[in-house]
């Protein structure tokens, strides 16, 4: 009888691919999720900052106003510049 059973079983072409199919599916979910959480895990432990370095962080705190206010500096010197330049003529390049 086990054989017979056994058989029918293999010649039933949804028990033969189905199966597998089914197993390789929900087992793949199960996989990617403890893949995923993995990730997830190792990126929060890079997250960590030693905490003087964070000071140092703190410290060095740039804002989008300071940087603007700097690249504003700059370009009103180099405004200045250039207009001296023009006013004076590439003559002032000679030495």
């Amino acid at each position: 009888m086990g054989s017979v059973l056994w058989r029918a079983l293999r010649k039933n072409r949804t028990l033969r691919y189905g199966a597998p199919m089914l197993l390789l599916i929900i087992g793949g979910s199960f996989g990617l999720r403890e893949f995923t959480q993995i990730r997830y895990d190792a990126q929060k432990m890079q997250r960590k900052i030693d905490p003087a370095l964070e000071g140092i962080i703190k410290k060095n705190k740039v804002t989008l106003e300071s940087e603007f206010e700097k690249m504003n500096r700059n370009l009103i010197t180099f405004t200045a510049l250039h207009n001296r330049y023009l006013r004076a003529g590439p003559c002032i390049i000679q030495a």
